[in-house]
């Protein structure tokens, strides 16, 4: 009883109810009999844990849970698909049109096959290819020098845009967690705006953009369309520092750089452009 009223007055320091925490602390010896702990803890995600839990009640559940496995040094997951959900993969209907029942036998065929592995990849990812490959996978120069669809010719952009254009292709969340859809015909309309005004720049195929921004439906059009135009992208982290920066654009030599001019963090605007400014000999294509 000791323990019990220990682990209630422990929740409710972490924002439960008295009730609440009872209630929970009743449940956990319930499930008691539950030796896996990874069982338990999926039992404990879907039956107690909500999006309005406190987040240190939370992790107290999570700390409980997996003690032994603490102790033990064994791997405690905060998250594993259940079997309904496995099977719900787009992985899961591969491996059955392709008559395979478990992962280890998927992955020992791509070893051993993995001409065919790499055939029936292309297929089922639906890739578009301008010219086909001759070798999906050529390794008659070593597998250090392996050569994947050897003589094929594509722009991989052509191929994320195969879904209806009405259907949506990115979900936006705001600060507010207010959430806004873009559609796949809105997204490609971006990506084209993007490449088009890339190409007006005399930017050509081959030369390197460089983008630094968050994960935006910008930022992802942005990425799409320096592709599209036939450039390599060059991705530098907005968090990294001034000399940072540098260093990448130093390295790499962009033609040009998409950027915002400040980025939210904490509630917080900080200085974005502010960071590459020093670059006066380099183009930059600054959102606000």
């Amino acid at each position: 009883m000791r323990d019990v009223s220990h682990k209630v007055d422990q929740l409710t320091a972490c924002g439960l109810s008295h009730v609440e925490a009872v209630r929970w602390c009743s449940l956990l010896n319930d499930w008691g009999w539950i030796d896996d702990a990874l069982v338990r803890w999926q039992k404990i995600t879907s039956e107690l844990l909500t999006p309005s839990t406190p987040f240190a009640a939370d992790e107290l559940m999570y700390e409980w849970n997996y003690a032994q496995h603490r102790q033990q040094q064994l791997p405690c997951p905060a998250w594993s698909p259940r079997a309904e959900e496995v099977e719900a993969t787009h992985l899961a209907h591969w491996m059955k049109s392709l008559g395979f029942s478990a992962y280890e036998a998927l992955h020992e065929w791509s070893v051993h096959h993995p001409e065919e592995f790499a055939n029936k990849l292309a297929e089922a990812l639906a890739i578009r290819f301008h010219s086909p490959a001759v070798r999906y996978c050529d390794t008659s120069s070593g597998v250090e020098h392996t050569q994947w669809y050897a003589g094929a010719t594509l722009n991989i952009v052509e191929s994320c845009f195969q879904a209806n254009d009405e259907a949506v292709a990115i979900i936006l969340g705001d600060l507010d967690n207010k959430l806004d859809y873009l559609s796949y015909g809105q997204l490609k309309a971006l990506t084209a705006r993007v490449a088009n005004g890339l190409a007006e720049l005399g930017v050509k195929p081959g030369d390197r953009v460089a983008i630094t921004m968050p994960m935006t439906a910008d930022a992802i059009a942005i990425f799409l369309g320096i592709i599209a135009a036939g450039c390599s992208a060059v991705t530098i982290a907005d968090s990294f520092s001034e000399n940072e920066m540098a260093v990448r654009i130093e390295i790499t030599q962009p033609k040009c750089i998409f950027i915002q001019d400040e980025i939210m963090r904490g509630g917080k605007a900080h200085g974005l452009f502010a960071k590459i400014a020093m670059h006066q000999d380099l183009r930059a294509i600054v959102l606000r």
